[in-house]
C-alpha cells in the first residue's frame, strides 16, 4: 500500500482518483438503470461541484458522498459509496451504505473507527466504521430538527471531529456554530 502523505505526486495522485470514482459510480449507476454501454465512453453533463470524501486512517477505503444525487431523486436516501483503494489504479466499489433520512450529504471526516458525515438537514450523523464495507449509524444531533427529511440546501455544513478533547465543532448555515462531544452507549440493566 502506497503512504499518500506529504508528497507532492501522492497528492496529485488522490487529485486524480476522485475524478475516476465519480465516473465508476456514474457507470454503476447506468448499469442498473438497463443502458447497453457505459457511461464513461461518451460525455456525461456535469451537474455539480466535486463529490465530498474522505479517507480511511489506513488509507484502505474512500468513502464518497454526491451531493445532488439525493436532491435529483437518483436515489432513494442518503448515499455513501465505500470504495477499496487499496489499488489506485483499479478502485473497487465495496458497497453502498444507504441512511435512514433522504437528505443531502455534504462533508464528512474519518477519525479512528467513526465516519463523521455533515449531512445537511439530516444533521451530523455518526457512523461506526470500524468494519468499512458495513457501516452502522451510532449516534447524530439534528441542528435543524424541524426540516428532518428535507432534501434541500441548510442546517450543517460541515465539522470538525480531531480535537484531543474529543469536542465535535458543527457549523450550521443559520443556526450558528455547535460544540458536541459524543456520548458512549450505556446499557441500561
Amino acid at each position: 500500500m502506497r503512504d499518500l502523505r506529504g508528497t507532492r505526486r501522492g497528492i496529485r495522485r488522490t487529485g486524480d482518483l476522485l475524478p475516476r470514482l465519480h465516473r465508476r459510480a456514474r457507470d454503476l449507476r447506468h448499469h442498473r438503470q438497463g443502458e447497453s454501454r457505459r457511461a464513461g465512453e461518451r460525455r456525461l453533463p456535469r451537474r455539480g461541484g466535486r463529490p465530498p470524501g474522505w479517507l480511511t486512517e489506513d488509507h484502505r477505503y474512500f468513502f464518497l458522498g454526491d451531493e445532488l444525487d439525493e436532491e435529483s431523486g437518483t436515489v432513494p436516501n442518503t448515499r455513501t459509496l465505500v470504495w477499496d483503494v487499496v489499488e489506485l489504479d483499479d478502485p473497487v466499489l465495496a458497497t453502498e451504505y444507504f441512511a435512514e433520512t433522504r437528505s443531502i450529504d455534504h462533508n464528512q471526516y474519518v477519525r479512528g473507527d467513526f465516519l463523521y458525515q455533515s449531512n445537511l438537514l439530516g444533521g451530523l450523523r455518526i457512523l461506526d466504521v470500524g468494519d468499512p464495507e458495513n457501516p452502522v449509524e451510532v449516534a447524530f444531533f439534528d441542528t435543524v430538527p424541524t426540516d428532518d427529511d428535507a432534501t434541500a440546501f441548510g442546517g450543517t455544513w460541515s465539522n470538525y471531529p480531531y480535537f484531543e478533547s474529543g469536542v465535535i465543532a458543527i457549523s450550521s448555515w443559520n443556526e450558528g456554530l455547535f460544540l458536541l462531544r459524543k456520548r458512549e452507549r450505556v446499557l441500561v440493566p
